[in-house]
């Protein structure tokens, strides 16, 4: 009896489509998820300098960004299991988003404040996967057109994965 359960279950875990997040992988799609979180001003300071916003024809007034946190939405996720939740940044203003999708950033909580850990351009959704490397999960960055980029961290920052180590 046993045998013919972890069979039925070996078939189904087969037969799974692993491009697909699975049950561990957290996906946010441009424009598709409120706000869970306020943005932290550490974090909106440093947006209003990011070269996406102040090269925006709305993005400076007399000089000066335009930048206010509701052109973000924020949402929170611990991405090391260190016990913080981190932040996954979406743009959702004009000069952030798109009918191809949406600019990303993420910010790691730890010891000393918050780190800058990927700025990512124009992406229709972002996916958090259980894989990780260096104790952070890996990313997969999905475009209009479906086409992934797999993102993992390397100790600093994230990076595109190398070519010859797709992710699962």
């Amino acid at each position: 009896m046993l045998a013919a359960a972890l069979l039925v279950a070996g078939l189904a875990l087969a037969g799974c489509d692993r491009d697909q997040p699975g049950a561990d992988a957290i996906r946010f799609t441009a424009g598709e998820r409120p706000a869970d979180a306020a943005l932290a001003d550490d974090i909106a300071r440093g947006l209003s300098t990011d070269a996406r916003v102040l090269d925006c024809e709305q993005g400076l007034v007399n000089g000066r960004s335009a930048f206010t946190p509701d052109w973000v939405r924020a949402h929170r996720l611990d991405l090391d299991d260190d016990g913080r939740e981190d932040w996954v940044v979406e743009g959702r203003h004009r000069c952030l988003a798109g009918p191809d999708g949406a600019d990303w950033w993420l910010y790691a909580e730890g010891d000393a404040g918050r780190r800058l850990l990927l700025a990512a351009g124009s992406e229709h959704a972002l996916e958090v996967l259980p894989s990780r490397s260096h104790g952070f999960r890996d990313l997969r960055l999905l475009d209009a057109g479906g086409r992934a980029t797999s993102m993992r961290y390397d100790g600093e920052a994230y990076a595109p994965a190398a070519p010859s180590a797709p992710l699962p």
